[in-house]
């Protein structure tokens, strides 16, 4: 942030100036910047400060925090949101707690709880109205049906957000809602193969890009980014590669791509995705040596960021042990399989973490609701109690009728003790299967690649590679002991829930195959289409063909969730 920006921050010296100082810095993706705004706003807060520029205020700090992984801050200004918003009498300052709320459960991945706190804002808009904040409700309740791959509801809330923010003039949203829109066409042209839809990609993805271009002030640079990166994946996914026209398209987009990420920080993702397909490109032109060139750019790039993205960094491992193996470098192609091994470990460990993160908010969601209703039955008994403190003064001659009362109450009272006690028992058992889950998913999480190095060793021997075979043998083993491991773990799992392969084998019209019950039970665990290509290391296709198998051999009807099938058994 340059000393100009500082000193006509501080001249502009409110709250509100100061708020909208911050949002241009989102816009440019300076986060240093936009902290300061946000930091500088917070110590003019006084007594006089409205309740709901307040709450504006907390919730972009505790989002800030929270896309920073500083969860205990995130929850910090949480509380101060709702702490502001019990203490006025208006409904919106509610309304914006509710969403900073959504948006980190949102962020942890708890989307039941992200869904439950946007549509408590939305009652209160329906209300008291916020167009802006309106837009953002739908934006996000897009975002949540397109990570369960609704379809349908996805593009309802699609469509609902580009209109609010034609309407609000929220151009920001609009072009992150017209890419949303692109890709609710590509789920609708996945599940119906109809090219209106297929066609229809581009010319939303163009549209939020000519966005920018019309309001560079009003539009993100990373948004802008984003969409032309995904106008070169469409290429590449739905395009014949070996077409130069494919070619050009996806080094227009890709090279535009690069450029745009090189004006912001935290681009490392985009950068890598970008190298990535410039090196498919460069594999299709039979051009090996550009190919090693830019995944081993991607790759030291992602090593001097200080937060990589591991999931990110494996992908570019695997790439490379992939262009190597086409060189003939086997040693190298072995090291690289090595790293992407380890980065996948790496990844997982920081899930694990995440997922104790990510219980911990659901717990503590839990005991503020049990918390509330405490509050709630002991208002309510002191009412009773005020009462009934009444009708002794009033009503001291009839001590029959007092009697009777004060029992009524006691009785009462003693009901409330018995279902407080219910909820805290109830508690207690979602906390057991909510750890019962985990050691599950934990057990069944990282499906090995024995086989595939095993014929790796063999072809390497058969040409007599100077490679020492006895390394070669060292990693088998290593693999082998961890692939024991995780089937003794599938046998935990039947020990856990053995009911569930009986079931399924039950219910199958054809023999499930081992591989077919892993499968069963990664989707039982909720895992995503997402998580279960990292697990098997194929492409999310493959694993929709697979899911598609699975419901001919369970003969499912095409209108069953084979998710939620397997997950209710």
């Amino acid at each position: 942030m340059s000393l100009h920006d500082a000193s006509k921050a501080m001249q502009e010296n409110t709250i509100e100036n100061l708020l909208s100082a911050a949002f241009q810095d989102r816009l440019r993706m300076d986060s240093e910047s936009n902290l300061f705004h946000l930091e500088e706003a917070e110590k003019q807060i006084d007594k006089n400060t409205p309740f709901l520029t307040l709450a504006k205020l907390y919730s972009e700090l505790s989002k800030h925090h929270l896309v920073n992984g500083e969860f205990d801050k995130a929850k910090l200004y949480l509380n101060k949101g709702d702490s502001i918003s019990n203490l006025c009498t208006g409904q919106l300052p509610q309304a914006y707690a509710f969403f900073a709320w959504a948006t980190y459960y949102n962020f942890l991945d708890i989307a039941d709880l992200a869904v439950e706190n946007l549509q408590s804002t939305l009652d209160i808009l329906n209300v008291e109205d916020d167009l802006m904040l309106r837009t953002r409700v739908y934006y996000t309740l897009y975002g949540v049906y397109s990570s369960w791959e609704d379809e349908n509801i996805s593009a309802q809330y699609a469509q609902k957000a580009i209109s609010s923010a034609k309407e609000s003039e929220y151009y920001e949203l609009l072009a992150n809602a017209l890419s949303g829109k692109a890709t609710t066409m590509e789920y609708a042209y996945r599940n119906t193969e109809n090219s209106v839809y297929l066609d229809s990609i581009p010319i939303y993805l163009k549209a939020s890009i000519r966005l920018y271009e019309q309001h560079p002030d009003k539009v993100g640079v990373r948004t802008y980014a984003i969409a032309n990166l995904n106008i070169a994946n469409y290429f590449f996914k739905h395009k014949d590669l070996s077409l130069k026209q494919t070619q050009d398209s996806i080094l227009y987009y890709s090279l535009l791509t690069k450029k745009i990420a090189e004006s912001f920080d935290k681009n490392y993702e985009i950068r890598s995705n970008v190298n990535g397909l410039l090196a498919e490109i460069a594999i299709e032109q039979n051009d090996l040596r550009q190919a090693e060139r830019l995944l081993l750019e991607a790759y030291n790039f992602l090593n001097t960021t200080p937060t990589p993205s591991f999931y990110t960094f494996g992908n570019v491992a695997g790439g490379l042990s992939k262009v190597y193996e086409k060189i003939g470098n086997n040693k190298k192609a072995l090291f690289y399989l090595q790293e992407k091994q380890r980065y996948d470990k790496i990844y997982f460990d920081s899930e694990q973490a995440y997922q104790a993160t990510k219980l911990d908010a659901q717990y503590e969601n839990k005991r503020l609701k049990e918390s509330m209703l405490l509050i709630q039955q002991t208002a309510k008994s002191r009412q009773e109690l005020n009462f009934l403190m009444t009708g002794i003064i009033g009503l001291l001659l009839v001590s029959s009728t007092l009697g009777y009362l004060f029992f009524k109450n006691r009785v009462q009272l003693q009901k409330e003790e018995q279902g407080r006690l219910k909820a805290e028992q109830a508690l207690l058992m979602l906390q057991q299967k909510q750890m019962q889950k985990e050691v599950m998913t934990r057990s069944l999480q990282v499906e090995r690649k024995n086989a595939l190095l095993q014929k790796m060793r063999n072809t390497l021997i058969e040409r007599n590679d100077s490679y020492p075979a006895q390394e070669y043998d060292k990693v088998l083993r290593n693999e082998m002991h961890i692939e024991k491991a995780l089937e003794k773990n599938l046998v935990e799992f039947q020990d856990i829930n053995p009911l569930f392969f009986e079931k399924i084998n039950t219910l199958a019209e054809t023999k499930l195959t081992p591989l077919d019950l892993k499968y069963c039970a990664y989707i039982h665990l909720k895992l995503s289409n997402k998580e279960l290509a990292q697990i098997f290391n194929v492409s999310p296709n493959s694993i929709r063909v697979t899911k598609y198998r699975l419901k001919q051999k369970l003969g499912l009807d095409k209108n069953v969730d084979l998710n939620e099938f397997l997950q209710e058994i």
